[in-house]
């Protein structure tokens, strides 16, 4: 799409991992989304 601003995030895939490295890649999205979210403003509204 026109306009549409794309990231690409290189992650493993969690497919047949043990838990914890089904959890550090976890950890590793959340981290990226919650920075994804403080550079743009996107956050909760105040009430």
């Amino acid at each position: 799409m026109p306009g549409l601003r794309r990231d690409d995030w290189p992650l493993e895939d969690p497919g047949g991992q043990a838990p914890a490295a089904v959890r550090r890649i976890r950890d590793e999205i959340r981290a990226r989304v919650e920075s994804l979210l403080a550079a743009e403003g996107w956050g909760p509204r105040p009430k």
